[in-house]
């Protein structure tokens, strides 16, 4: 978040604004973004396949025993 804050700050005096500057400051929220959400969705991916598993891989095994 710190880094969101000094850049967007850093640049709010910025008098010529292109299409280019545009798309270089989205490209740079996205790259934050991501750093910040990346490891947060992937442990929540994992938790989601470990529960699944638990869900239905269970049974599929206790159902090949039988």
């Amino acid at each position: 978040m710190k880094e969101i804050t000094v850049f967007t700050l850093q640049n709010l005096s910025q008098k010529d604004i292109t299409p280019d500057i545009i798309v270089e400051k989205i490209i740079y929220y996205i790259y934050v973004s991501a750093k910040i959400l990346l490891p947060i969705l992937g442990r929540l991916l994992i938790v989601g396949l470990i529960v699944s598993y638990m869900q239905t891989g269970l049974l599929f095994t206790l159902a090949v025993k039988a």
